[in-house]
């Protein structure tokens, strides 16, 4: 009996070993996680995590985390970032919660070691400046620029009367933006973001939208920068979604490339719906289609000629009151990039830009023509620890427009010279240090000048301007990180032409205003940073506390027409806007959860001067990521704010639209197999239901979309 009991006893044993260690001999996969910094100390977030040869893929948060699950039989894992070095690591010998070092690329280095193409090393650790790489957010489920947005805890967005999706930026409107496509600006004779889409987001590579920052070649505070996907590589990629409205669309972008040669072309279709709260639901449908390929051509060492070309058709229509608007644009752009350490970066760029379109509506009949033609070029240079940038761009608009009253010519002159001059200063041990000091000045010329042969009169106008900014960052790095970020500067707005002819043609007949004037901003902005990681307890967690006033001079307001896309721009006259904003994050080490709360307090010294401006916003969000989904929740509560239109008896109506909240939901996942990308995701919006009527037309309705996206490269 003892010997059949001693034997039960080492049998079981045996089976105990067998349970605790046979799992681990047959596993396919094991946990990494860690964090990547720079090497001044910041916690880097969008950096590329691959494991090979399994090409397993992750992207690091806000805090610079990641964690995902790695096949047992990868042997390395390279960490890569635009602006730094490229590094891989052993896979074997690696040890999570380990924090990976990048080192940022200071000399003026344009080589892009991925895919040997001349990039202008943008910043992307400005305090206000959000930068969204494309293929990392369809890992996180997302598609859609607007839904990026949407779901950041940076911005606030809301919906148009078309049905459209539109950020706001510090509590307002992004109609003064500057939008550049590859650093070229192309919102020369009109704002082309209605749908927050230049071209096809699967021909974009990055997303960046600068709020107050500091910019190289502009000194104005807001741009929105979409950088072209130009990787000499092979790739296809088609994406989709549809929702319970019936609005759907649809992108598709593939890229051929070869050594020295590169061509991606691509394209993009949108269908979008608004509803009056009438029976019959009466429709205000929308339909967008772009097309656009990018040629790109290197001598892998320092030079690259590129050459892009995109059309946006945009047809909508009003079934209630019979209003349309149709529009085709066409813009070329050809680029020469080249590099040499006697002379920095030299960039020549030449832009050409038109415009047609059909306009009826209840205050006329407009034919539209406008053509843009620009020549620019830049140097930008290091000299040890500083950084100069030289930039020039002149341009000609001509718009020939037909309306009810007779045709109308006229010619625009404008050239801008801009120069800045950046300063990195060394850390001085855990001693607080000016990290950085940048300035920037633009001088600008317009020149609005109305053709002999013109029928209808405009005023001719000459602005001669100046701007400038001034920011720095102050840094200190203990057990935690602390930071502020100071900027202050003064910039001018020039209207846009089209907005100078609406001006004139509308303003006896619908309002008794001044020739349209330009819009002199300015503003004051500190930010203060702290962020702390909690080794003991294995959670990290970072607040920041933003602060800014900002003080117009004739502030230019957009005033929609309801039910038609058209706006009318009017001189508001002076107002002052400040702000304040709270941002707290909370995450464990194990990058499995993460909480995200915003409180956002507004006030003017005049609110019906600004458009939709609302007293206070708080956004909660809460993400929850495992083997299986990426789930996201968040609730959205915006004040009371204003919206002055136009109505169908052709007065100004301010319409106030009341506190509400919105609760939205996200699931996705990404399914990877060889070489094809799956991405399938959820959403779920304003699932309480609070619909906004503006008048009588339905805006912010609930409801739920899927989105999919497949790539093969």
């Amino acid at each position: 009996m003892p010997t059949i009991l001693l034997l039960m006893i080492d049998i079981a044993k045996i089976f105990l070993v067998f349970s605790i260690f046979l799992p681990s001999l047959y596993a396919k996969s094991k946990p990494i996680s860690g964090k990547v910094i720079s090497n001044s100390g910041n916690y880097l977030k969008n950096v590329s995590i691959e494991s090979m040869p399994s090409f397993s893929k992750a992207t690091t948060d806000e805090q610079g985390a990641f964690s995902f699950l790695m096949p047992v039989k990868d042997r390395k894992i390279k960490f890569s970032l635009n602006g730094y070095h490229t590094i891989t690591l052993n896979a074997i010998s690696f040890t999570n919660d380990t924090e990976v070092e990048l080192v940022k690329v200071i000399e003026v280095n344009y080589l892009d070691s991925i895919n040997t193409s001349i990039k202008f090393i943008l910043s992307r650790e400005g305090e206000n400046i959000t930068s969204h790489g494309m293929s990392d957010m369809l890992q996180k489920g997302f598609n859609r620029i607007e839904s990026i947005l949407h779901w950041d805890n940076s911005f606030i967005t809301y919906f148009t009367m078309d049905g459209f999706r539109k950020p706001l930026i510090n509590g307002i409107p992004i109609d003064e933006a500057n939008v550049l496509y590859g650093s070229v600006k192309v919102n020369n004779i009109s704002n082309p973001n209605d749908d927050l889409g230049l071209i096809s987001e699967r021909g974009i590579s990055e997303f960046i939208i600068t709020d107050g920052g500091h910019s190289k070649y502009s000194a104005l505070s807001e741009s929105i920068h979409y950088i072209p996907n130009m990787a000499y590589e092979n790739k296809l990629t088609f994406s989709g979604y549809q929702n319970s409205l019936n609005n759907l669309g649809l992108d598709g972008y593939g890229s051929i490339g070869i050594k020295h040669a590169t061509i991606h072309g691509g394209f993009k279709q949108r269908d979008h719906f608004s509803f009056y709260a009438d029976s019959s639901r009466t429709q205000i449908r929308s339909t967008g289609h772009n097309y656009f390929s990018n040629i790109g051509l290197t001598n892998r060492k320092n030079l690259e000629i590129s050459f892009s070309g995109f059309q946006n058709t945009k047809d909508k229509y009003n079934l209630k009151n019979k209003d349309s608007l149709w529009t085709q644009d066409n813009t070329f752009i050809t680029k020469v990039d080249q590099w040499s350490p006697l002379t920095g970066r030299i960039r020549i760029h030449g832009l050409y830009q038109e415009r047609k379109g059909l306009s009826h509506n209840r205050l006329d009949s407009l034919h539209l023509f406008d053509k843009c033609q620009s020549l620019g070029f830049s140097v930008e240079k290091d000299f040890k620890n500083y950084m100069l940038a030289f930039a020039t761009t002149s341009k000609i608009i001509k718009s020939d427009w037909d309306l009810i009253v007779g045709n109308l010519l006229i010619d625009r002159q404008n050239s801008i010279f801009t120069w800045s001059i950046e300063s990195f200063l060394e850390p001085n041990g855990n001693q607080a240090y000016v990290k950085d000091l940048k300035f920037v000045f633009s001088k600008e010329r317009t020149t609005d000048v109305k053709d002999p042969t013109s029928q209808v009169y405009i005023a001719p106008n000459y602005w001669d301007d100046h701007s400038f900014k001034f920011s720095t960052k102050i840094m200190q790095k203990k057990d935690d990180e602390s930071s502020v970020y100071l900027t202050f500067g003064r910039s001018n707005k020039v209207p846009y032409l089209e907005d100078v002819i609406k001006s004139n043609i509308y303003s006896n007949t619908i309002y008794d205003e001044k020739p349209l004037s330009n819009e002199k901003k300015t503003s004051f902005e500190v930010i203060f940073t702290n962020s702390v990681n909690l080794k003991k307890y294995s959670w990290s967690y970072l607040w920041k506390v933003r602060a800014f006033n900002q003080l117009y001079d004739s502030k230019i307001k957009q005033v929609p027409i309801k039910g038609n896309s058209m706006t009318l721009p009017i001189n508001a006259g002076k107002v002052s806007r400040s702000g304040m904003v709270f941002n707290f994050q909370l995450q464990p080490i194990t990058r499995r959860l993460q909480f995200t709360t915003t409180f956002s307090f507004f006030a003017s010294s005049d609110h019906l001067k600004l458009q939709l401006m609302p007293e206070n916003v708080m956004k909660n969000q809460i993400l929850i990521h495992n083997r299986y989904f990426h789930i996201e929740l968040m609730a959205l509560t915006s004040g009371e704010r204003n919206l002055t239109y136009l109505d169908d008896s052709n007065l100004f109506t301010v319409h106030e639209l009341q506190r509400d909240t919105n609760y939205s939901l996200k699931v996705s996942k990404m399914v990877r197999y060889k070489m094809f990308d799956v991405l399938l995701s959820l959403i779920g919006e304003n699932l309480s239901d609070n619909v906004i009527l503006f008048d009588d037309i339905r805006i912010n309705e609930q409801r739920y979309s899927l989105d999919a996206t497949i790539s093969i490269q």
